[in-house]
């Protein structure tokens, strides 16, 4: 499995809709796409920024083609996140993952 990591920077009066706008349209977009395994969304706060890290899981690096294009090095930000975002990274990373660890808590039942 593939993780893609990309950052994004926004005001705090900005972050509030930037996270809506992305577990409402973002993440349930890419949910249709092939090979798409899930997604989680970071955030902390830097300054008067709030940062946020969107993490996205992949069967395979050809499968983030679908919405990256060719160059799955280059960050794609729709149109409404821009507006929102004071700054953000113009790449993404991608990482192999290797090895997961369980919730230790859901052993228990917690």
């Amino acid at each position: 499995m593939i993780a893609r990591l990309w950052c994004g920077r926004a005001g705090a009066q900005e972050a509030p809709d930037y996270l809506k706008h992305v577990a409402e349209t973002v993440f349930p977009q890419l949910q249709r796409m092939r090979g798409y395994r899930g997604a989680e969304l970071l955030n902390r706060t830097v300054g008067d920024k709030v940062e946020f890290l969107a993490v996205t899981y992949w069967a395979s690096l050809d499968d983030i083609k679908q919405f990256a294009g060719s160059d799955i090095d280059v960050a794609k930000i729709e149109p409404r996140a821009e507006a929102l975002l004071s700054d953000y990274d113009s790449f993404a990373r991608h990482y192999e993952l290797v090895h997961r660890a369980g919730d230790p808590g859901r052993a228990t039942g917690a």
